[in-house]
């Protein structure tokens, strides 16, 4: 096997165990319920730049996730697959990335 083919199987690989975890299992109480319903508060009131959490600030995290969030359910409507997705999707851009780089400064040997 070559370093190309490899690095593309750990990518195929991540992205089955990532999109495995969301389907089987339900939103993690704390974490990924509260970052959901922000996004979900944000677009109902249509606040765009400011989070709320139950009508007040949440200032605990940037808007960035809930953005993502919100444009994830433009194009697919909202679900809570579509939610989660947004994680893993950037998880596969960074390994790509970072594997791309690697590549790009000490070629294929490593």
């Amino acid at each position: 096997m070559t370093a190309r083919q490899i690095g593309i199987l750990a990518l195929i690989a991540f992205a089955v165990v990532a999109v495995s975890g969301i389907v089987l299992r339900p939103l993690i109480p704390i974490d990924e319920t509260r970052y959901v319903s922000v996004a979900w508060e944000m677009r109902a009131t249509g606040d765009w730049l400011v989070p709320h959490k139950n009508g007040a600030f949440y200032t605990d995290k940037p808007p960035l996730l809930f953005w993502l969030i919100n444009l994830v359910w433009m194009i697919t409507g909202v679900s809570e697959w579509a939610a989660r997705i947004v994680g893993p999707a950037f998880g596969i851009v960074a390994i790509a990335g970072t594997w791309s780089l690697g590549r790009r400064f000490w070629g294929d040997r490593t």
